[in-house]
């Protein structure tokens, strides 16, 4: 399993239709969410984008491989839903 990613930092950016989360160096797209078949993005979305910012931030330094085998490791311990 490949532990590359895109290593910057992201940030969350709205528009009407979807939410991106983007490379805060290039500003290039690593994650878009679509809205659910409406003609604007909902609140939800939005915040589901800077989640996934905010997490993808916590993690840096942190390789792919690894957050996947903590993962695993707190689902087994039952600390996971």
């Amino acid at each position: 399993m490949s532990a590359a990613h895109t290593p910057d930092r992201v940030v969350a950016v709205d528009g009407a239709y979807v939410a991106e989360v983007r490379s805060a160096k290039d500003g290039r797209v690593v994650a878009r969410i679509s809205s659910r078949g409406t003609l604007h993005i909902s609140q939800e979305e939005r915040d589901d984008a800077r989640r996934l910012a905010a997490c993808w931030n916590a993690c840096e330094g942190i390789s792919t491989d690894e957050l996947e085998a903590r993962a695993a490791i707190a689902q087994a311990q039952g600390e996971q839903p």
